[in-house]
């Protein structure tokens, strides 16, 4: 994870994460997303995760992929398989993006605000 100050903002950062750090921040939002501000960031985050390439997708293939659900829809023509969609993923599949657990700590934890 890095994260830095974006020059000439008050409150502006840029992140990068990885898919593992994405899919950690999206399990803890989604287990507890009551104020707005966490259900504003799951909605968005959620939205990310189903919309850019998963880790080793091209993101020209998966491009292509899209826009070729779209000629499909379009013509009325079945695209990918979107059985799947909106259903959860099972946890072994996103924890093997994960990193091991830090020793330091038990669990981890996004902190509350």
């Amino acid at each position: 994870m890095i994260v830095k100050k974006k020059k000439d903002t008050f409150d502006g950062y840029t992140v990068e994460l990885l898919w593992g750090d994405l899919a950690a921040i999206h399990r803890a939002l989604k287990a507890d997303h009551a104020d707005p501000e966490s259900d504003r960031i799951f909605a968005s985050l959620s939205w990310y995760m189903d919309n850019v390439p998963k880790p080793g997708e091209d993101e020209e293939q998966a491009s292509k992929a899209d826009k070729a659900e779209k000629e499909a829809k379009d013509s009325g023509e079945e695209g990918r398989d979107t059985s799947k969609i909106g259903k959860e993923v099972p946890s072994k599949e996103v924890d093997r993006f994960l990193p091991p657990p830090s020793p330091r700590f038990k669990k981890s934890v996004l902190p509350r605000a």
